[in-house]
Order: C-alpha cells, then sequence, then structure tokens
C-alpha cells in the first residue's frame, strides 16, 4: 500500500529562469560546456571510499548545486566519450562508485524539499545524507520507517542499492520510495511514479531504485514516512545452537529483530525492537557512556584487534601483495623475539579476537533494555574501517546455511587458520520479499547475513579466503549480495540470481543507448562479455588489496587528457566504439519480443510522455 501520492511540485521562480535560459543545454559549444563547468570542477578529483578500499582518480570531478549544472556535465560526458558516474558519500565498501572518467559528486543537492505530515511523506535531493534527513523530520513529528546500522550514506545511494534494515514485515528501504525526479541521459529531467499510467514509466522507476545510478542521474526523492515513535530495544546473550533451534520463531518475536553472532565465543547477542510509549530508557548516559563507547568500545577492543592482527604475522602468511612469508616471519622474529620467553604474551596474540568477543559481549550485559528515539535505535556506531561482504539468503534456507557457515569456521578453527577468522560480529537481519528485479529480497523474504573484517587503526589484514568461502556457501544456500558490498558476479551468475534481469537490462537499453552511465563496476557484473577491459574496475583496490589484475594504460596509447581540452574526434569514436564492443546485451534481447524492442528503446530514450511531470 502506497500513500497519496504527492502532487508534482512547482518549479520555483529560479528553476523557471534556469530552464528559460537553457533550454538546450546540447546547443552550446564545448567551449561554454567547460566555462560554465569549472567553478563546479575539483583540481584535485581524486576520490576514496569511507572504507579506505578502493580509490579512484577520475579524469574529472563535479560537484554540482543545480539540474542544470548536471544537465552541462552529462551533455560534456556524452560529446566526449565518457562515462558521468554519479556518487554520493563513498559508504559502499566496493567499487561501485568509481571511474577513471568523469564523476558527478552529489553531496552538495542535500536539501530539503518538502515535508508533508498529513500525507506522510518527505521529498528531499537525492546528495543528502540520511541523518539530516532525521534532523529534518524531528521537528514536524515524523520518522523513517525502517533504517539500518548507519545513517552516513546518501538518500540515493541507499535507495539505488536496495539498502535494508530488519523486520519481516518491513520490505528493504527502496520499498519506501514513492516517487523521483531522474534527470536521463538524453537530458529530460522527469517526474516517476510507480502508479503511473505509462508501464514504460512504471518500468523505468523499477529499474531506477534498484538500479545502482545506471538509468540516470536522480535529483530528488519522495520517500514515504510515519509518525516519529520511540523503540523498546531488549538485548539477551544466548548460546549459537539455541538461536538457530529457534530462528523461525524468533525472527518474528518483534517488529525488528537483529541477531550479532561471535563465532569465536559461540553466542549470539538477540537485539528485539517494538514500537513503545515507553519514555527514554538509557542503559549508560553522560560520563558514563562516553568512558565505555570511546575508551572501551573504541580504543580496547582495536588494540586488541592489532594483536589479532600480529598474530597473523606470526603465522607467516603474507597479508600484502609487498609481503612474502619470509618477511612475516622476520617481522615476527623481530617483534617478539624468543616464543619461550615470551610464550603469555604469544598466547595473547594468538586468542586476542577471543579477548576482543568477550570484552564487546561483557560490556552489554547479558541482558539490557534501551527506550530510545526510532534512529538512535536502529543505528549502531560503525566504528572502524572494515572489509565487508553481506549476502540475502531465502529465510527458510538460513538454518542450514547458518549451520554450514559455523561448521566451516570451526574447522578452521581446528586447523588454526587465522585468515578464515571473522572479526565480530556477524549481523544477522531479515526483511520482507518484493518484486523490485534486481532486489536481493525479490520475490522471497530474505535473511541478510553479513561478515565483516575491520583494519584496526586502518593497518591492513587479510580477509580474502574467508570472504571466498562465504561467498561459496551463502551461493550454495540461494544467496544473493548486496549490491553495495563486495561480491564476484559476473553477468552470468547475475542472471541465473535474477530472472528479470533482462527486463532492467532492456530498461537500461532503452533509456541509456550510448552507455553514458555505464561505469566498469556496472559493465563488470552486468553486461560485460570475456573481455579483459571489462575488470578494469579491479585496479582499483587499494593498498592491502590482491595483486592488481592490470594497469592496461600503462602499457598502451591511451590519450589522458584534461577534460578542458577538447579530445580529438578519432579518441572519442574509439572510447564510443569500445565501449560498445564490451558489453553483451543477449539477456536483454531475450527479455522482449523483438518486435517490441526498438519501439521501446526508442519511447525510454525520448521520456517525453504527457503523463510526466517534467521540472
Amino acid at each position: 500500500m502506497f500513500p497519496p501520492s504527492p502532487p508534482a511540485s512547482a518549479p520555483s521562480a529560479e528553476n523557471v529562469k534556469m530552464e528559460s535560459e537553457t533550454s538546450d543545454v546540447s546547443s552550446l559549444s564545448r567551449a561554454q560546456l567547460v566555462a560554465a563547468l569549472e567553478p563546479i570542477s575539483s583540481t584535485r578529483p581524486s576520490w576514496s571510499n569511507w572504507a579506505q578500499t578502493f580509490h579512484c582518480t577520475p579524469s574529472a570531478r563535479f560537484a554540482p548545486r543545480t539540474v542544470h549544472e548536471c544537465r552541462l556535465a552529462l551533455e560534456l560526458a556524452r560529446r566526449d566519450g565518457r562515462v558521468l558516474r554519479p556518487v554520493g558519500i563513498g559508504h559502499s565498501p566496493s567499487d561501485l562508485a568509481c571511474t577513471r572518467d568523469y564523476m558527478l559528486d552529489m553531496t552538495r543537492m542535500n536539501r530539503v524539499l518538502e515535508i508533508n505530515a498529513a500525507s506522510s511523506y518527505v521529498r528531499a535531493e537525492a546528495g543528502i545524507t540520511l541523518d539530516a534527513i532525521h534532523s529534518a523530520l524531528g521537528p514536524h513529528g515524523l520518522a523513517m520507517r525502517n533504517l539500518g546500522s548507519i545513517s552516513d550514506q546518501t538518500l540515493a545511494g541507499i535507495v539505488t542499492t536496495c539498502t535494508h534494515g530488519s523486520g519481516v514485515d518491513f520490505g528493504v528501504m527502496s520499498t519506501h520510495v514513492i516517487a523521483l525526479s531522474l534527470l536521463t541521459p538524453s537530458l529530460s529531467l522527469v517526474h516517476l511514479s510507480p502508479r503511473d499510467p505509462d508501464p514504460k514509466i512504471r518500468d523505468l522507476f523499477t529499474a531506477t531504485i534498484c538500479g545502482l545510478g545506471s538509468t540516470g542521474v536522480i535529483i530528488d526523492i519522495t520517500l514515504e514516512v510515519e509518525p516519529a515513535f520511540n523503540l523498546r530495544d531488549e538485548h539477551t546473550l544466548r548460546p549459537f545452537g539455541e538461536v538457530i533451534d529457534e530462528l523461525d520463531e524468533l525472527k518474528g518475536k518483534g517488529e525488528h529483530v537483529r541477531l550479532w553472532w561471535f563465532p569465536a565465543v559461540g553466542q549470539v547477542k538477540c537485539s528485539v525492537a517494538d514500537r513503545t510509549k515507553e519514555p527514554r530508557r538509557l542503559p549508560f548516559s553522560g560520563w558514563t557512556a562516553w568512558f565505555w563507547d570511546a575508551v572501551i568500545g573504541f580504543h580496547a577492543i582495536q588494540t586488541m584487534l592489532v594483536f589479532s592482527r600480529f598474530r597473523v604475522f606470526s603465522d607467516a602468511a603474507p597479508i600484502a601483495p609487498s609481503q612474502s612469508p619470509k618477511t612475516s616471519r622476520l617481522f615476527s622474529a623481530l617483534l617478539w623475539g624468543p616464543r619461550h620467553v615470551l610464550a603469555p604474551l604469544h598466547h595473547f596474540t594468538k586468542n586476542a579476537h577471543i579477548y576482543a568477543c568477550r570484552l564487546a559481549l561483557w560490556m552489554g550485559g547479558k541482558h539490557s533494555v534501551t527506550v530510545n528515539r526510532s534512529d538512535l535505535v536502529f543505528n549502531i556506531e560503525c566504528r572502524y574501517p572494515q572489509h565487508t561482504t553481506e549476502w540475502a539468503v531465502p529465510s527458510a534456507n538460513a538454518k542450514a546455511c547458518l549451520l554450514e557457515l559455523n561448521q566451516w569456521l570451526e574447522e578452521q578453527r581446528v586447523t588454526d587458520g587465522p585468515s578464515s577468522r571473522p572479526h565480530f560480529p556477524i549481523e544477522i537481519r531479515f526483511s520482507k520479499a518484493d518484486d523490485l528485479w534486481l532486489s536481493p529480497s525479490n520475490g522471497v523474504e530474505t535473511c541478510w547475513i553479513g561478515v565483516v573484517v575491520f583494519k584496526p587503526y586502518n593497518l591492513p589484514v587479510r580477509y580474502q579466503n574467508l570472504f571466498s568461502a562465504f561467498e561459496r556457501i551463502m551461493e550454495a544456500h540461494s544467496g544473493r549480495p548486496h549490491w553495495a558490498k563486495a561480491h564476484h558476479l559476473t553477468p552470468q551468475t547475475t542472471q541465473a540470481m535474477y530472472p528479470q534481469l533482462g527486463k532492467f537490462l532492456a530498461v537500461l537499453r532503452g533509456a541509456d543507448p550510448e552507455g553514458i552511465l555505464r561505469n566498469e563496476y556496472v559493465e563488470r557484473h552486468l553486461l560485460s562479455r570475456d573481455h579483459p577491459e571489462a575488470f578494469w574496475g579491479r585496479e582499483y583496490k587499494l593498498r592491502n588489496g590482491p595483486p592488481r589484475l592490470s594497469r592496461p594504460w600503462l602499457a598502451r596509447s591511451d590519450w589522458r587528457h584534461d577534460w578542458r581540452i577538447p579530445p580529438p574526434p578519432s579518441h572519442v569514436a574509439q572510447l564510443k566504439a569500445d565501449r560498445a564492443a564490451r558489453v553483451d546485451w543477449t539477456i536483454a534481447d531475450q527479455s522482449l519480443p523483438s518486435s517490441d524492442s526498438e519501439s521501446d528503446a526508442e519511447t525510454l530514450a525520448e521520456l517525453d510522455v504527457p503523463q510526466c511531470a517534467k521540472y
């Protein structure tokens, strides 16, 4: 059920003036485009994600404040044969936002445009963070219906990746979108709704709200909200086996159930949160809360994680491409000296991850109750840079999946394999089935299982063995990866997991036939043929990742230009030809009758239909 559709907002006087002055951006010369974009361009376009796991240096980086400036950047990218990648705050731990071409930093488009308490919706620009939305909704007595573990992400980021909270009666956060404005590669600004009378527009809406930013530049989003509420969050500590036995009952014990599994000690912290009228109630406050939170919760545990990292050194296994086993053994010997002298310290480092788990669990106690504002209960402190991956398995498969994962972790513990130890906790959450084409919850109630390896004090750590085994187990139980996190899907495996991928690709081809918004991530996971350039995105792995597969532009004459200088026409033509050669539309062709394919593509590319409200 959707709330009443918000009316299409009338353009402001400023926007009307902007539209009248730039009704046809395509008529501007390239010199005029450059002059208009220079004030919003970055002199140092280097970009890294929050976790410091991926880094890129785009050819240009623009930070628009208006739709007009977004149009200018799109037009420049089209003329130069470049990709334009919209990005937000960069909280995705993958290379989802990375590109070598042009980057559109949307974080300055961060205004709340409308709050309607009577109809329970908020309309905000795409680059606003969830934290800012909470602050804006509070004075109006409103709140978001469900949240993930953090609110640092941008609104468009959570929508285009199907970010989720927890609750078997709540869908992923993309299902709370009731309308959005999209700037298409054809430079049209259109208003999309799931209840638009035109089925092609409804399809574009569905493709966009879990489209990885590939169908257009999202300008603003209208989100369903509800009256502000407190949550009563009860935490209990239970053995893993007991939780698994009661998992089917436990997931429905409250509106929002989350489980934090500490495999090193075989315990699960269970969180059951429900809406309540009870007054605020906190286990700690003031200086006590600061001490537990900052001193113990941050520094003490992070220090133990550092010792756990040195245990990896003592096993003489490299943690980064530059460190050989011989180097690791030498480092270990110099650091610790003879083991018979420092045996207690060696024992501590060997078990530091266990002590860190116990400390974290002891801090929370075996039982606690918190009553607080909803967003403060939903969110937890995301303290350390980290490598993380998360998969969604059908709830019916969750028990078997978790048992197999536990068995594998136990085998690693017995064989003393530190490279396969996850840091704590493994987070387990739930979401309702939905009908979004690329949603991991498409068609099935879902159990989300996320594993993390922290980077204490941003030091490099090993994680590849763990993630590889984790992915293998998740895939064996019909899992699908979270789009914003690490995974290794190919177009073939993606098609097997998502029966409606063909529909999405058909809409994508119609909306962006030239591939202006298709960055390396989108090509690699959804479209690429067996072509070495399809894996260019792996070069964005930062510092402590696996050996880079290649840097092909170092070995060939790739014309790297200052974006202000017009590229040679032959170079533009070659870029477009290369991009066309890298993609395979076979899956899209299979999704539509051949007679409809061309007309659908033309309609979506034009998007000039009377039902769409243009701004």
